[in-house]
Parts: C-alpha cells; sequence; structure tokens
C-alpha cells in the first residue's frame, strides 16, 4: 500500500474479491474502501456493468481509469499510478481513487478533458489523440507533458453512456527525443543550404524531398512547389532524355553517375552528379552554361538523415530488500527483451550488463541500498536477443517508519534514440569536414562578420600557403592585385547585405602561375534575417576562360572564313533574329547587312511566313536535324537551294541561286515525261550519281515505285559489284556518252541485264549537269541467246555423237565378241577376271555411246500403259540387296494410282539413277523414302510452275535424309557432264538423262534441298485419261468453298498473288494481298480484326516469312498463318516450326490442296 493511506481505507473485505480481483496495490485498496461513503455507493448497489469494467481494468497491465457518473467519479488500475503520480509533493495517489475526475485533473479539465467527455456522452464515439500535450503539476511545477490516449463510452445495464473509460500511455520522453532528432536534421539542413551547388533529394518513387535555395534558383522553381511531386510530372519534358536515362541507371545499378546534358525549357545546360543510396537519389548540379567543358567533382554527397526510432519506453521496477524479490513491470521486460511476467533475481538482472558496465552498476546499486542515496545512470545493457542499447535507470529507496531501507523502486528508460541523436549531432561537424576535404574544390567557412574560420586542405594543396594563414582576411593575399579590389568589395557589400556572394578572379598558385576561380558565397541567416554564418567554395574555372578566349578567336577567324566562301550564308538566333552574313548573302538577297542584324527574319521577308521555308527553319529547331531544301522566293523572282544547320546557338543557313538549274530540270523532266510510256527505263541522275527521275518503265524492270528511289543513290540501289558501273559514270563525265551492259538488282533481290546508253546534259555554260540513262531489258534476250547456244551445244554433241557411234561401237563389237570367245578357252581365275574387267568397261563405254545419243537426239522409247507400283516394286528388290544395311529404305505406293503412259525401261533407269544418288549422298547410312501418289494439277499450279501442264498426274517423290546440296551445285544439277563426284565415279550425265527422260514422257522435275537437310527429287508424269472405275485421271473431285472469309495473302511473286487470289475468290472467299512481309504488318496493323487468316511465303526481300510471322505473332497472338514455300520438307519446315507455325503448304500447290489446307484451319481453330 501507499504510504499516505486513502482517508476511505479500511479492512480489506475478501468478499469483494469478485468485484476487485487480484493482488495488486488498487484491487487491495479497492476490497478496503468505503464504497459507501462515495457517490457511486455500496459496492451491493452497483449496476452489472460497472462491476464488469471494473474487474477488466483491475486485471490489464495496461494504463487505464473509468469515470462514471455524473460527477465522472474516478476508478484506475496499478498501471495507472505513475500518471497519477506517487511520491513527493503533488502526488495525487492515492488520494485520486473514488474523487470526481475533475478534482484530480483540474489543471486540463476545462479545456481539454471535458469537451471530450461531454462529445461522448453526447454520441457515444471514443476518441484518440496522440502525442496531446498536456500541462500538469508534477513535484509542484507545472510543466508540459504529452500523451497518447483514448476516451471511450462507458454503458450502464440499459446500454446508456454513463461513464467514460480511459485507456492512456504517456509518451513524453519519445517526444523529447523526436525534438532532438528534428533539431539535428535542421542543422543539416542549414548546412546543405550553405553550399555552393544545387542539391536536391528523391525518393524511390521519384518524388522530391529536399531542395536547398541553389537548387530553386537553377530550376527556377520553388520548393513548396515541387516537394512531394514526381520530378517526372514537375519536368516531364526530361522523360525519355538523358537525365531520366542518367537518374534510372543510378537507381537500377547503385553506382553514381554524371552526366553533362541541355535541358531545353529552362535554356541551361546542367553538370549533374546522381548518387544512389537506399532512400533514393542525391542529386547536385551545376549550371555550366557558359563553362560546359568544366570539370567539376560535387565529391561525396551528403545526404538528410532520415527519422529514425523507436517511441521512447519506460518501465517501473521494485526491489524487495527483505524477501531480494526483484518485480519487472511489461515494459522492463520487453526493454531487456524477455517475455512479460518473467522474474529474475537481482543477481540474474545484473546479467544483462556487459563487462565493462557491470561493475558501475553494482557499485550504484550499493549506493542506493547503504547509503540510502537516489541514483539516475545511463548504461548499456546486452537484450535477451544479444542486441546492446543504452538505457537510462533511476532508482531511489524507501524507507520503514524506522528510517530503515526496506525497498528499492525505479525506472527502466530506452534511451538508444537518444543516444543514437547525440551520436550523429558530434559527427555533423565533422561530415561537414569529411564533405568538405572529399570535394575537388575549395571549400571554406566564415563567421557573422565575414571572417574565414575554416578553408579546406584543398587551398594549401592550390596556394603552397597553409590553411590557417588565409583565416580572417588573410585570403586576400593570394588573390591577384588587379582583381583584390573588386573581389573585396563585392564580398564587403554581400556581407552587409546578407546577400549570396558570386565573383570571378585569379588565384596565385604555389607555382607563381594565376588561375581563375569563381568564388561563391552563401549565407545562413538567423531569426532576425541577419548572417550568423557563411559556407562557400572556389571552383578552378581557367580552362574554362581560356576556352572562351580561345572560342572567340575561332568566331573571328570563322568570320573570315564565311566571308570567303563562295554560297551566300547567313546566321539566325534563337529568336530568329540575323546575327551575321557574308557579302554572298547580302547579293543574292539585295540587301544590306547593316538593315537586316538583330531584326527577325519573319519581319524582313514577310513573304517566307507560312512557307516552306518557315517549316523547314521550325521544323529543324524542333528537332535538332539538317534542313535541306529548293524554295522558290518570288519578290526576288528566284529559286534557291538552302540548306540549315541546327545548333543551340540558332540556325546557319547556306544558300545559292539555283534559278538556271531549275529551269533544266523542267526542261529535262518535261522531256523525261514524254517518255514516261517507254517500255525501257529511264532514269535522271545528278552530279553525285543520286536518282531525279524515275519513270513507269524504270517501275515495270526494276519493281521500286518512283517514291522509293528518288533521292537514293543510283551505284548502291541497283549494283552489288561496282567496278563496271564505276567505269560507266567515270567515261560519261569524259566523254559524254556511254553505251554499254550492266547487271543491276531488282527489288525482289533478283538480278536482271540491262543494256544502257547514258548521255551527259550539260547547262547553258557547257559545265555538266544530269546524266540521262536509258536501261532496255535484256534478260530474257540472254537467256533465249544461252538457251540457243546450248541447244546448239547438244546438238554439235549429238553430231559428233552420230559420227563416232558407228566407229566406236565397231571397235567395242570386236572387243566384246572375244572376250565371249577367250572366256571360253580359259579357266584360269586371274585371266577371267581380267576378261571380266575388259567386258564391263567396253559395255560402259558402248552404254555412255547410247547414253549421250539419247541425250542430244532424244530417246527412242516404247511407250505403253505402265503401273508404276510395279516398275517401283522392282526398283525396291534391286536396291535393297546392293545398297548398305545402314540405309533404311521405306517406300510407299498406295493402292488406286492411275496409269501412265511411259517406257518401263527408262523410267526404271530414271529411278535408278536418283536411288543411287541418294546412297551417295549418304555415306553414315540414313534413310531413303520413294513415295507414289495422285495429284491432279490445276490452271493455279500451273500458272505457278511455269512448266506443268494442267490435268491428273502421278507424283514420284524419292526423298533422302543425306549431306544437301547447296544451291549453287542445285543451279547446276541437271547441265551435261557436271559431278559432284570425284574423278572416275561419275559422268555428269545421270541427272541430265533424268531430265531429259522425264521432260520427253511430257512431265517435269521439283527438287528442294538444303546443306545439311537433306535432298526430295519429285517427278510428275501425266496420268492416261481414260482408266478403268474411280482410277480415271479425269476423276472429278469436289473443291471445298469459302464463306466470305477474308485471307490476307503475302508473296512477292506479283504471278503467284494474283492467281493465288483468283483461285480463293472464285471459291468465295475475299482476299486482300501484300508484296512482302514489311507491307503486310502494315495492312495488319489497319485491318487485323477483320483478317480471318494468312498465307505466307516464307522467302521474299526487304522482311521474309519468319520475320512477318514474329511480327504478326506479336501484334496477335491468336492470328491463324499457314506458310507457303519451295524449301522443300527438311530444312525448310525446320524454320516454320521454329517460327511458331504449324501449317505447312509446299509449293507449287493445286487449287484443291490451297482450298483443303485454308478450310481446315480455319475450322480446327475456329
Amino acid at each position: 500500500m501507499s504510504e499516505h493511506p486513502h482517508p476511505l481505507a479500511g479492512e480489506e473485505r475478501p468478499e469483494l474479491r469478485s468485484v476487485f480481483p487480484g493482488d495488486g496495490e488498487m484491487a487491495r485498496l479497492c476490497r478496503s474502501l468505503d464504497w459507501a461513503a462515495t457517490p457511486l455507493g455500496p459496492v451491493e448497489s452497483w449496476p452489472k456493468s460497472l462491476r464488469t469494467l471494473v474487474r477488466t481494468l483491475l486485471t490489464s497491465r495496461f494504463p487505464m481509469a473509468l469515470w462514471w457518473g455524473e460527477q465522472s467519479i474516478q476508478i484506475y488500475n496499478d498501471a495507472y499510478r505513475p500518471s497519477l503520480g506517487t511520491v513527493g509533493a503533488g502526488a495525487l495517489h492515492p488520494e485520486a481513487l473514488a474523487i470526481p475526475a475533475y478534482e484530480c485533473w483540474a489543471e486540463v479539465w476545462d479545456e481539454v478533458v471535458k469537451p471530450q467527455i461531454d462529445r461522448i456522452l453526447a454520441t457515444g464515439e471514443a476518441t484518440w489523440h496522440e502525442d496531446q500535450r498536456v500541462p500538469l503539476t508534477r513535484d509542484g511545477i507545472l510543466a508540459d507533458s504529452w500523451w497518447t490516449y483514448s476516451y471511450g463510452p462507458a454503458h450502464d445495464d440499459e446500454g446508456r453512456v454513463v461513464g467514460v473509460l480511459v485507456v492512456t500511455q504517456e509518451t513524453t520522453p519519445r517526444v523529447r527525443a523526436e525534438s532532438g532528432v528534428r533539431e539535428l536534421a535542421d542543422r543539416l539542413s542549414t548546412t546543405l543550404e550553405s553550399i555552393t551547388d544545387a542539391l536536391f533529394t528523391l525518393d524511390r518513387e521519384w518524388r522530391f524531398v529536399f531542395l536547398n535555395s541553389e537548387a530553386e534558383r537553377l530550376l527556377n522553381r520553388d520548393r513548396s512547389d515541387l516537394l512531394g511531386v514526381s520530378i517526372w510530372d514537375a519536368f516531364p519534358d526530361a522523360v525519355d532524355g538523358p537525365f531520366e536515362a542518367c537518374y534510372r541507371e543510378a537507381m537500377t545499378t547503385g553506382r553514381t553517375q554524371h552526366l553533362v546534358a541541355f535541358y531545353e525549357p529552362l535554356g541551361r545546360w546542367f553538370s549533374v552528379r546522381a548518387y544512389p543510396s537506399e532512400e533514393g537519389l542525391a542529386v547536385y548540379f551545376l549550371d555550366v552554361s557558359e563553362q560546359r567543358r568544366m570539370e567539376a567533382d560535387l565529391g561525396e554527397r551528403e545526404q538528410l538523415l532520415t527519422m529514425a526510432g523507436r517511441m521512447a519506453r519506460v518501465g517501473g521496477w521494485t526491489l524487495d530488500l527483505e524477501t531480494n524479490r526483484l518485480r519487472w513491470s511489461d515494459e522492463v521486460c520487453r526493454i531487456h527483451g524477455v517475455p512479460p511476467g518473467t522474474e529474475l533475481t537481482p543477481e540474474e538482472a545484473f546479467a544483462f550488463f556487459p563487462d565493462e558496465w557491470r561493475g558501475r552498476a553494482q557499485a550504484a546499486h550499493r549506493r542506493y541500498i547503504e547509503g540510502g542515496h537516489p541514483t539516475d545512470e545511463e548504461v548499456q545493457i546486452e537484450r535477451g536477443d544479444g542486441e546492446r542499447i543504452w538505457v537510462r535507470i533511476m532508482a531511489e529507496p524507501v524507507r520503514a517508519e524506522d528510517g530503515r531501507i526496506v525497498r528499492v523502486q525505479g525506472i527502466v528508460q530506452d534511451i538508444q534514440a537518444h543516444k543514437e541523436a547525440e551520436s550523429a549531432l558530434r559527427w555533423s561537424d565533422r561530415r561537414f569536414r569529411l564533405l568538405a576535404e572529399s570535394m575537388p574544390l575549395i571549400v571554406w567557412s566564415a563567421d557573422d562578420e565575414g571572417r574565414v574560420d575554416f578553408n579546406s586542405g584543398m587551398i594549401e594543396e592550390f596556394t603552397g600557403v597553409s590553411a590557417k594563414e588565409l583565416h580572417g582576411e588573410g585570403w586576400f593575399d593570394v588573390v591577384h592585385p588587379d582583381d583584390r579590389a573588386r573581389a573585396a568589395e563585392v564580398w564587403r557589400r554581400s556581407v552587409e547585405a546578407g546577400e549570396p556572394y558570386s565573383v570571378e578572379f585569379r588565384i596565385r598558385r604555389h607555382d607563381g602561375s594565376w588561375q581563375w576561380h569563381l568564388t561563391r558565397g552563401q549565407p545562413v541567416l538567423g531569426e532576425d534575417g541577419r548572417p550568423i554564418r557563411w559556407y562557400g567554395s572556389s571552383t578552378n574555372i581557367h580552362q574554362q576562360i581560356r576556352d572562351r578566349e580561345e572560342a572567340e578567336r575561332a568566331r573571328e577567324k570563322l568570320t573570315v572564313t564565311l566571308e570567303s566562301i563562295t554560297d551566300a550564308f547567313y546566321l539566325l538566333d534563337p529568336d530568329w533574329r540575323f546575327s551575321f552574313l557574308n557579302e554572298e548573302a547580302e547579293q543574292l538577297l539585295e540587301r544590306s547587312r547593316d538593315k537586316l542584324l538583330g531584326r527577325p527574319v519573319w519581319n524582313e521577308f514577310p513573304e517566307t511566313v507560312g512557307s516552306v521555308l518557315e517549316r523547314e527553319y521550325r521544323a529543324a529547331m524542333d528537332t535538332g536535324e539538317t534542313a535541306a531544301f529548293t524554295f522558290f522566293y518570288a519578290p526576288l523572282d528566284r529559286w534557291f537551294a538552302v540548306k540549315g544547320y541546327p545548333s543551340v546557338e540558332g540556325l546557319a543557313v547556306y544558300f545559292r541561286d539555283v534559278s538556271k538549274e531549275i529551269q533544266a530540270n523542267r526542261r529535262l523532266e518535261e522531256q523525261a515525261e514524254l517518255l514516261d510510256r517507254a517500255q525501257d527505263a529511264i532514269l535522271v541522275l545528278d552530279r553525285e550519281g543520286t536518282i531525279i527521275f524515275w519513270n513507269a518503265g524504270a517501275e515495270r524492270i526494276y519493281g521500286w515505285g518512283r517514291d522509293e528511289v528518288l533521292g537514293q543513290s543510283f551505284r548502291s540501289l541497283l549494283h552489288t559489284a561496282f567496278d563496271t558501273v564505276d567505269s560507266a559514270l567515270t567515261r560519261v563525265t569524259a566523254e559524254g556518252d556511254w553505251t554499254g551492259e550492266l547487271e543491276q538488282r531488282r527489288r525482289d533481290s533478283s538480278t536482271i541485264a540491262v543494256e544502257g546508253r547514258w548521255s551527259l546534259v550539260r547547262i547553258e555554260n557547257g559545265e555538266p549537269h544530269r546524266i540521262l540513262a536509258i536501261h532496255t531489258d535484256i534478260t530474257e534476250r540472254k537467256r533465249l541467246l544461252a538457251q540457243f547456244l546450248r541447244a546448239q551445244r547438244m546438238e554439235s554433241i549429238g553430231t559428233l555423237a552420230g559420227g563416232i557411234a558407228h566407229d566406236l561401237n565397231n571397235v567395242l563389237a570386236p572387243i566384246l565378241l572375244s572376250i565371249e570367245m577367250l572366256k571360253m578357252e580359259s579357266e584360269d581365275p586371274d585371266i577371267l577376271e581380267t576378261l571380266t574387267t575388259i567386258e564391263s568397261s567396253a559395255q560402259r563405254g558402248a552404254d555412255m555411246v547410247k547414253q549421250v545419243l539419247g541425250f542430244a537426239r532424244g530417246f527412242d522409247r516404247t511407250e505403253r500403259v505402265v503401273d508404276i507400283r510395279r516398275v517401283v516394286s522392282d526398283l525396291e528388290r534391286v536396291i535393297r540387296d546392293a545398297f548398305p544395311k545402314s540405309i533404311e529404305i521405306r517406300v510407299e505406293a498406295p493402292d488406286g494410282l492411275w496409269p501412265v503412259l511411259a517406257d518401263p525401261t527408262q523410267l526404271h533407269q530414271v529411278l535408278m539413277n536418283l536411288a543411287v544418288n541418294a546412297r551417295d549422298a549418304l555415306p553414315q547410312g540414313g534413310t531413303v523414302r520413294i513415295a507414289l501418289d495422285n495429284v491432279v494439277l490445276d490452271e493455279h499450279y500451273a500458272t505457278m510452275s511455269g512448266e506443268a501442264e494442267p490435268g491428273p498426274h502421278v507424283r514420284i517423290s524419292v526423298v533422302d535424309s543425306g549431306v544437301g546440296m547447296s544451291k549453287q551445285v542445285m543451279d547446276q544439277i541437271f547441265d551435261p557432264f557436271f559431278t559432284t563426284k570425284e574423278v572416275g565415279k561419275g559422268t555428269g550425265l545421270g541427272l541430265s538423262t533424268v531430265a531429259a527422260i522425264v521432260k520427253a514422257h511430257g512431265g517435269f522435275i521439283n527438287v528442294y534441298s538444303e546443306p545439311g537437310n537433306g535432298t526430295t527429287f519429285r517427278l510428275y508424269f501425266p496420268a492416261r485419261e481414260e482408266g478403268d472405275g474411280e482410277e480415271s485421271g479425269s476423276a472429278e473431285i469436289e473443291l471445298l468453298r469459302g464463306d466470305g472469309e477474308v485471307i490476307l495473302v503475302v508473296d512477292d511473286e506479283s504471278s503467284v498473288r494474283e492467281i493465288t487470289k483468283q483461285t480463293l475468290q472464285t471459291f468465295g472467299y475475299r482476299v486482300i494481298t501484300a508484296r512482302d512481309g514489311a507491307d503486310a504488318v502494315a495492312i495488319y496493323a489497319q485491318r487485323g480484326e477483320e483478317i480471318d487468316l494468312v498465307l505466307t511465303d516464307m522467302v521474299m526481300p526487304i522482311m521474309d516469312g519468319p520475320a512477318t510471322i514474329r511480327a504478326l505473332k506479336r501484334m496477335d497472338a491468336d492470328v491463324r498463318i499457314i506458310a507457303a514455300s519451295g524449301l522443300g520438307t527438311n530444312g525448310g519446315v525446320a524454320r516454320i516450326v521454329d517460327s511458331g507455325i504449324r501449317h505447312f503448304l509446299p509449293k507449287p500447290y493445286t487449287a484443291d490442296t490451297l482450298l483443303e489446307v485454308i478450310h481446315r484451319v480455319l475450322r480446327e481453330e475456329a
């Protein structure tokens, strides 16, 4: 019990324990109190709700009180006692129990408490206040305290609000600690305000957290408009520019970034250093518009200290000396990192003190036990989790009536945050000095009267004079005598007015030389607006001054140069005023420079407003790109060729009078227009070889439209080898004309041969002006000539073969006959083997003669209706026995194949030749597949193929998984005598013979191959029109129709596009065509919603099939695509699969195949 017993207290009544549970002081006091003498009356008369609330607060460890009834009679628990004061003058406990609350809290009742109670009684709603300032009298002294508390309604048994439940916690220690931290932050802010660099900081969300006054000045924005605002919202012109890239790079990589860049809205160049941290980004920057190349290293960044720490925590403790029992409140337990309610012995409690603090704590313990002296110590403890923290421990002895010390009680306060704040404060000044010493410039500070009292070590390094010698006004000794008076006068005025100091002057270097410095100072103002401190820096700008002087000399030299050039030239500043004209410009504009300089071009030449000249000039300044155009100025009746070069200084304009050239061009274009209907390509080139005219004949021959080629280089657009064209250009320039043959490139990357006739066009003074080129496409003529020469060559081979065949056969016949006779006369194995070799060689020679004759003059054949399945079956038996076991033979010969009219011997020869070639392509083994099927070739297929005739065909496919062929080899495989085999292992006539036999039968061959991906030969033989039953080639095939679906057909071959379009439209589809992948992507971007399916070729110029497919898939992941290609079923399919496409149509294809695949894809993916 308290040493001051309650006046109404008597003997404790155990029967009241159900109302006042627990063994705490307040529970015992309540059980002993004469409640009948209080306004609340006997406990037995209390309503059930009052009893419940009293039980709740007495069993709670959180500070709680109840104010009940009209007089707000107060009941509180043990945890609430410290709020009332328990010892000393002014202590309200225990007398505060069972009295009206307004008597207890008189200092704050009317102003603070009563309005809140009235509101609760009226509305029934609770209140909440955090860190509320409350003036209280403690120990006889009225002082401010701070509290976090809640007032809640207390209801009687009928649910009426008849009282207030108070839950509170004093937060005075934490509030005072945070105030100290804020003062520390204010000091740091003052330091950052005093530095000469502009500084702002951003949080991780790119919002402004801090700006110093220099940043406000350079950004021309008030910090109140920026704090809390995203930098990208405040400065939208920085988005997607170098500043955003720099800041994001710093934030992403965690590395400091440096940037020198121009920010157009402010019209300034800035040198920027961005320093990332966990809190965000600190950005130091300087205006370097006049000294762009100045290397100013801003040094180490200084960030704002973040508000950190936890709420100040205070807990109570007591030690009973008679029982040696130590009790801690829950808060003390939490401070020590042990569970609430933990009971320890004093010896166990001392174990929380580290070794270096334990002796001091034990000594203090002895002093207040033995001598009764109160103690107040700040020490370190080691929490249960191993963390060391600072605590403040206060203790006071409690004496019995006889003066003996029977108990010690006190508090433990967590002051870790206080200690951290003190530590930060101690290091603040040192940080400033460390920051100053780390900067690559002279940093200084001065007192309120302008006397320098600190210089960074950089000044001693530069001048060779110690920093202390330059304190006070000693720094004037190292200023150049010619600059000293000016520097001192400006400094005096700044100190008197309290305004920033900025001046340029020379400082003596340690080697005796003088170098220019920019010295700036920022005052720290007191409450009266007068300077109390100065912080500043001196930056070496000697190189920038020299650069400025050099630039002035260069400007003078440039003026002389511009006056001497033959082109007219003038310079416009950013406000479109003339800042320079040379003499040639004066003559062409017929105006003197004295009347133009300093005047806007739009005022002096109003006819240019709204013209192409104004549009080009403004576009150049907006985009930073050079403007080049031709312009007619009516007042002078002249055409000008104009080039404008934008820069930060304005627009530099070169121009010349091209009126005569324009007139010559017009005459030339008029002449060329008359020839635009010619079948030949007519081109006009300027002196640099740029195409300036391109007629319709050129569009037809080369495939490029006029708008695509005008302005491009004739040499690089149409040619891959430049020797011939360079020679032609040289000759036409020297001699005036040239005639010859050129190999040129078309839009689809194919090559053509043209016959060129070039003429040099001169202007009136005889100077070369243009080249007129007329090109005739002679590709077909050359092809026919080559075909004719080949036919002649083959005829010569046939004539030669026919001329010697008889003699060769006469030579070979006796040899063969003699061998048979010699074999019958000899039994010697060696001799018989030799005779067999001779016989084989002679027979091979006879077969070669026969083969050459057949290839050159046509093969004699005995045609009859042939069942190809039987021919293939015979071939299969031969090759299965003859081919290595490492080669797998697969034959696919279904029933129902149509018959063909053919020579079975020659047909067997063709298949055997292809099978042997397939075997030779499989040195390590593999697969040879021979497949037969019926196909009907329609007009669509025939048009695409160029060799086929419409109608029923039997197709024979010979496919190997071998080494494949390159394109160069495929271009020659049917040439006579071409072979890739070793000498003696091939004649080079095998595939030539195959092609001749197939063609003689009215068929044709398609070949597909890629290196490493095998080879496929497809042979097409016309099937018999007449036949039995369903095997007839004239069988009707029902073609599938569309239902108005939109198909996008993409192919660079116009003939393929048109025949496919016609076929699909005939069978109920709507068709859009594109000539290449880029065209298709553009169309799909505009009309993708209405397109149901895309049919695209895989090999196209500009943008090929796989690239087109990837682009379409990115635009629409669900787009339906069919890939068409002549690449075959090996590497071609691999590329298609890699593109994510599941539907493939081999070219050339028939109408029924095309319609069937489209129908299937539309139905499958519907």
